[in-house]
C-alpha cells in the first residue's frame, strides 16, 4: 500500500434522542422514508495497510432481527423494524480502495466459504456441523422458483441475491456448504416430486430437508432417520411439524402430503404358487368406495 487513506462510513441509526434528518447521502427508499429520530452518525478510518480490518460497534439493546418473524418454507419472513438502516462508505484518502467488504454479524456472505467457515466455527463433531448448517440454511431462504435454476444452486447467489429457490437448488447449496466444511458424502435422493439431501455422519446417511425445514428422528429422539428408515415408518413424519413453523398444522398437508415424497422404488414382483387343484379366478364385482359412491373394479 504505497499511500496511507481514509475511510468515512455513514450509518443511519434510530434513536430516540436529538431529532435530525437523515443523511442527504441516503438513497431510495430511505431518503424520503424516514423517521423524526433518525440520526445519522459517522466513523473515520485510518488505513494503513493492506489488506486491513476494523470493527464498529453499535450499541442498544434491540436490533432487526429482533423484529423479524420465524422462518418459513413457502413465505419470506418479515421484518417491522431496522436499527442501522443504511452504511455508506467514502473513501475521502489519496490511494485507491479496492474491494471493500462490509460484514454485520457473525455470518461472512462473501464466499461459499467464508459463509460455511462462520456457521461452523467453534463446532467440532459433523453432526453439530451439519445441523448448523441445516439451521442456517432454512433461515435465510424460502421455497420459490423463477426458472433460474443454475444461479440458484449456487448458494452465494442463492441467499445473498434471490433469498429463495426450490427443492433441488437447495439440495446443491446445502451440499456445498456441507462441502466446504469437509463433510463431502452427501447424496441426492429423488423422491416423486421432491429431491432432499442425505448427509453422511454419525455412521449413517441422514435426512436434511433444506427445502421444506425439516428433519425426523428416530424413536430414540436423537438419532436422525434417513430415506429408508421414513419409507419404513411415515409416523417418523406425522409427528413432526412440516412446512416451517410458521406453517398452520393441518393433518393432510402436514401428514399425508410430505409423506407420500417418502415410497419404496426398488423393483417389486408378484408371486404366486397354486397346489395342486389350485384356482386363479379373476372377474369384475361391484364395491362401494371410501367416499360412499358405487364402483366397479376387477379382482
Amino acid at each position: 500500500m504505497p499511500k496511507a487513506f481514509r475511510l468515512v462510513a455513514y450509518m443511519a441509526v434510530f434513536s430516540a434522542v436529538c431529532p435530525i434528518p437523515q443523511s442527504k447521502g441516503a438513497f431510495e427508499p430511505r431518503a424520503s422514508n424516514t423517521d423524526p429520530t433518525d440520526i445519522p452518525k459517522c466513523h473515520v478510518q485510518d488505513v494503513t495497510t493492506s489488506p486491513f480490518t476494523y470493527n464498529i460497534t453499535q450499541s442498544g439493546t434491540m436490533d432487526g432481527k429482533m423484529c423479524t418473524t420465524l422462518p418459513g418454507v413457502w413465505e419470506p419472513y418479515e421484518q417491522t423494524w431496522e436499527s442501522n438502516r443504511s452504511i455508506r462508505m467514502k473513501n475521502v484518502g489519496a490511494a485507491k480502495v479496492i474491494n471493500p467488504w462490509l460484514k454485520i454479524g457473525p455470518i461472512d456472505f462473501f464466499s461459499q466459504q467464508t459463509i460455511a467457515n462462520s456457521v461452523v466455527e467453534g463446532l467440532s463433531t459433523e453432526r453439530e456441523k451439519a445441523l448448523a448448517i441445516f439451521y442456517f440454511y432454512i433461515t435465510h431462504r424460502y421455497h420459490k422458483g423463477n426458472g433460474d435454476n443454475t444461479a440458484q444452486g449456487d448458494v452465494s447467489q442463492a441467499i445473498n441475491v434471490f433469498g429463495f429457490n426450490t427443492c433441488g437448488n437447495s439440495t446443491l447449496c446445502i451440499s456445498d456448504l456441507l462441502d466446504k466444511v469437509g463433510m463431502r458424502d452427501c447424496i441426492f435422493s429423488h423422491c416423486p416430486g421432491h429431491v432432499v439431501p442425505q448427509v453422511f455422519f454419525d455412521g449413517k446417511y441422514n435426512t436434511l430437508d433444506g427445502d421444506m425445514a425439516t428433519f425426523m428422528l428416530m424413536r430414540d429422539n436423537h438419532t436422525l432417520a434417513n430415506e429408508l428408515d421414513l419409507v419404513r415408518d411415515h409416523d417418523l413424519i406425522k409427528r413432526v411439524h412440516q412446512y416451517g413453523i410458521m406453517s398452520p398444522m393441518n393433518p393432510l398437508k402436514n401428514n399425508e402430503d410430505y409423506a407420500q415424497y417418502y415410497t419404496w422404488e426398488g423393483t417389486r414382483r408378484y408371486s404366486s404358487t397354486a397346489g395342486p387343484g389350485g384356482v386363479w379366478a379373476w372377474s369384475c364385482v361391484r364395491t362401494k368406495l371410501l367416499n360412499g359412491g358405487g364402483g366397479t373394479r376387477r379382482r
